[in-house]
């Protein structure tokens, strides 16, 4: 049997596939999945359909590229322990593009979707006596265990080199890192608490330089690497820097001259109005917002995530985060740079 994505030009068509003997996994404004045998498959094309078979790019985790099924062979070799009640989290391999009744299903089954990588992968937090369940559902292909060797960057590893699929099941302790000391990022899936983690990092030798909700920045010895990415509800564990100021050389990439005239005319911004759409702008808020952009904001405008594409959000209702630029910095970075005066950067003795 085979994914098939079968394009649909009239409701004749949907019939087609039925009568063929196809099981239909999901149905699209134009196209349907359907799962096929070959001879199913000659059957449709002699019936002048298209259908083009589902090919399945490899899974890239942040440690590690590799097929599902080499991931799944991995949980045979070295079965990873779960604890019954506590959340576990898995990829599963979807038939194909993700289909609003699926997601439906996984929440049935008490599952949260946490991310998506290549292959047509979902990252799944569920209860482990649920993977039976979760297995079983039609449009599933396949399930593999988040394993620990799948979520540290290659950076962080001797020779500096991505997992290779025969690796996925080996000890943790091919995690250890190239250098005697890293800094790190620690990420979390949603829902799990930073305050134990940061215990561990402590107890393990490390220092906790910040904290967030879903993440903290850590100095720590290389053979804590692999006990913090043991820990279930890690996410990933991946190289930090703290940022360094850049943008203040732009203009010179750019090329823009240093009196902002091109073609004999001054450009200055003076009295233009700019739109931008983005992740929001600092604190949300026009009065307290960024020096260099106080007085500059006639408006910020939250917009929710249309009903139509909820069902392929992780986010929580009512589906807006607000105006405020809350964890990324992007919507401020680029207010700044199109609409910013420079403000904080001449009370810090920039030219």
């Amino acid at each position: 049997m085979s994914a098939q994505l079968v394009t649909l030009r009239s409701r004749e068509d949907a019939r087609t596939v039925a009568e063929a003997g196809c099981t239909v996994l999901a149905t699209y404004p134009d196209a349907l999945l359907a799962s096929c045998t070959d001879e199913q498959r000659d059957e449709l094309l002699a019936a002048g359909l298209e259908a083009v078979e589902i090919e399945y790019q490899p899974v890239e985790a942040p440690g590690a590229s590799f097929t599902l099924e080499s991931a799944g062979t991995a949980d045979q070799l070295a079965p990873l322990a779960k604890a019954p009640g506590r959340t576990a989290y898995y990829l599963v391999g979807m038939a194909g593009p993700a289909h609003g009744s699926w997601l439906a299903e996984l929440e049935a089954l008490g599952g949260s979707v946490h991310g998506t990588l290549p292959g047509f992968t979902l990252v799944v937090g569920i209860a482990p006596e649920r993977e039976s369940e979760l297995v079983s559902l039609p449009w599933v292909r396949g399930i593999a265990s988040y394993r620990p060797l799948m979520k540290v960057h290659p950076d962080l590893r001797v020779g500096r080199r991505a997992v290779e699929h025969a690796e996925l099941g080996e000890p943790t302790g091919a995690l250890e890192p190239s250098d005697a000391t890293a800094q790190v990022e620690i990420a979390v899936f949603a829902g799990e608490l930073i305050a134990p983690l940061r215990g561990f990092v402590e107890e393990h030798g490390g220092t906790v330089l910040t904290a967030g909700e879903h993440e903290l920045v850590a100095l720590v010895p290389n053979q804590a690497v692999p006990a913090i990415a043991e820990q279930p509800g890690i996410a990933a564990v991946q190289p930090h820097q703290f940022p360094r100021l850049f943008n203040n050389v732009a203009t010179g990439i750019m090329g823009v001259p240093g009196d902002r005239k091109i073609s004999g005319t001054a450009l200055s911004g003076t009295k233009q109005i700019v739109a931008i759409a983005d992740g929001g702008l600092d604190t949300g808020d026009a009065k307290t917002v960024h020096a260099d952009l106080m007085g500059r904001v006639n408006a910020i405008v939250s917009f929710p995530i249309d009903q139509a594409w909820r069902g392929m959000s992780t986010n929580a209702a009512p589906f807006d985060d607000g105006p405020a630029d809350k964890n990324e910095g992007h919507g401020t970075h680029v207010a700044g740079s199109v609409a910013g005066d420079g403000s904080a950067a001449r009370s810090a003795g920039a030219p």
